[in-house]
């Protein structure tokens, strides 16, 4: 029998667990993104007229940019991350700013909140208590790790 699935969480549920989690570990986080409206009633008329969708970033900038704090003997970095939620793939400016922030020695990464824990982990920046994960029952958040 299968274990069941953990539902796939949106993107912004992922983006905001990974700024909660790098301000608990110290660190500081920027959302270099931001949402527009999504358009207004038409004064004389009442329909909606939808307005840009886009936000005004430019294409392939990564969802946030990262400084975590030295940890004994792992020093402070700043980091790029693409906040991605299930399978969603890199759009191709995407995978160019990556490509191009990893050539020039740039730490980037992609995921959702576990995958910021796996890259934290294997940089010695934080350590999971064998057996835990993410909770959940629609809870939000990442339990068993050590800081």
């Amino acid at each position: 029998m299968r274990s069941p699935r953990r539902p796939v969480q949106r993107e912004k549920a992922e983006q905001a667990d990974i700024e909660q989690l790098a301000v608990t570990l110290g660190g500081r986080a920027w959302r270099l993104g931001t949402r527009r409206r999504r358009g207004t009633p038409c004064p004389s008329c009442g329909t909606f007229v939808p307005e840009d969708q886009g936000t005004r970033q430019s294409p392939g900038l990564p969802d946030l940019f990262l400084w975590l704090p030295a940890r004994d003997v792992v020093p402070a970095t700043t980091l790029w991350w693409e906040a991605k939620a299930g399978r969603n793939p890199l759009r191709p400016e995407q995978q160019d700013f990556r490509a191009m922030a990893l050539s020039a020695g740039h730490p980037h990464g992609v995921g959702g909140v576990d995958s910021f824990v796996a890259w934290c982990v294997g940089q010695g920046r934080v350590k999971v208590r064998a057996g835990t994960s993410r909770g959940g029952g629609g809870e939000r958040g990442v339990k068993g790790i050590f800081i």
